[in-house]
């Protein structure tokens, strides 16, 4: 099987139940509204904030950041280190596709397939299935023909806004807010190249060791550590 052929066989796979995801995936708006924060804040009675309280203790996420006030050094991490193509695509880079399915044929190695928004579809499909987005053929062809759906109906811009919400970072770390105030004590719009870099290796292998997803990690963090916190 050529290469060809093996990207045209997943695209009609995928096509193939590509119509019943568009049912079962929530609308941007919808599942911005439905974003909830790890912590509740209790106010007095005339609205000042008395006391932080952990409400979800499973995981750590934050308020929802609008991709505007996450910092074009971020961004631009993001799409180097996961998806390269990802404005010229329509949620499934089939070249990827076809490369991957021929490199597994012959056990060479090639570069991973799956899209922000196909990575953004196994997240979204993932409590249903009772856990995390799975690595299966068939997981994969699933968030295939979710992040088709996903792209007939959201803007690039929204695609990216929710998976940088969303995505699981290490830990109990969920959302590039929590990871930024977290790690780097900042908020998302602050964060320059180097710890955008951190971030964007941090999503390739989140429980390993920073000096092995970067190995620019030591010097970046030292630096880090002593420069003043901010909350910009």
């Amino acid at each position: 099987m050529t290469a060809r052929a093996a990207r045209a066989a997943c695209m009609a796979a995928a096509i193939a139940v590509g119509c019943a995801h568009a049912g079962g995936l929530p609308g941007f708006d919808e599942l911005r509204r439905a974003h909830r924060p790890s912590d509740s804040v209790l106010l007095d009675r005339h609205g000042e904030p008395l006391q932080v309280l952990r409400t979800d203790p499973t995981v750590r996420r934050l308020p929802w950041v609008p991709l505007a006030e996450v910092s074009p050094a971020l961004r631009t991490a993001l799409l180097l280190s996961e998806d390269r193509r990802f404005y010229e695509h329509s949620g499934v880079d089939w070249p990827a596709v076809g490369a991957a399915a021929f490199g597994n044929l012959w056990h060479a190695r090639t570069r991973g397939a799956s899209t922000l928004t196909m990575q953004l579809a196994g997240l979204l499909t993932a409590p249903a299935a009772g856990g995390a987005p799975g690595r299966t053929l068939g997981a994969k062809l699933s968030q295939a023909s979710g992040a088709l759906a996903l792209e007939r109906r959201w803007r690039k811009d929204q695609v990216l806004e929710a998976y940088l919400n969303l995505v699981p970072f290490r830990g109990e770390l969920v959302g590039i807010a929590a990871l930024s105030a977290t790690l780097f004590a900042k908020k998302p719009s602050g964060l320059d190249a180097e710890e955008a870099a951190i971030a964007a290796a941090l999503l390739r292998a989140p429980n390993a060791p920073a000096a092995t997803c970067w190995p620019g990690w030591a010097p970046a963090a030292a630096r880090c550590r002593r420069r003043p916190r901010s909350t910009a």
